[in-house]
């Protein structure tokens, strides 16, 4: 999932806009905690964190949560995500 960025937010971009969210992850694959990184874009931070939320990873036997940061960088013309999976601080 992606941020959904109207045309005028994203003509206010001017290089990349990064926005990091923090994510705890079930063993069924769903999203059980979503934490905005300081700094950024509060606006786009907003999205970010919205579409984190809904994101789905794959399911493991494994009973312990895992936690990933999803770093969104966002241009005039598209929006990329790039997961890092990480233990929770």
């Amino acid at each position: 999932m992606l941020p959904d960025i109207s045309a005028k937010a994203r003509n206010t971009v001017h290089g990349t806009a990064t926005v990091v969210v923090r994510v705890a992850v079930d063993p069924s694959g769903n999203v059980t905690r979503a934490t905005l990184e300081r700094g950024g874009s509060p606006y786009y931070g907003k999205l970010a964190l919205e579409a984190a939320r809904r994101w789905q990873f794959t399911s493991m036997e494994s009973k312990a949560p895992r936690n990933w940061i999803l770093r969104f960088q966002i241009t005039q013309t598209a929006t990329k995500v790039v997961p890092l999976r990480v233990g929770w601080e």
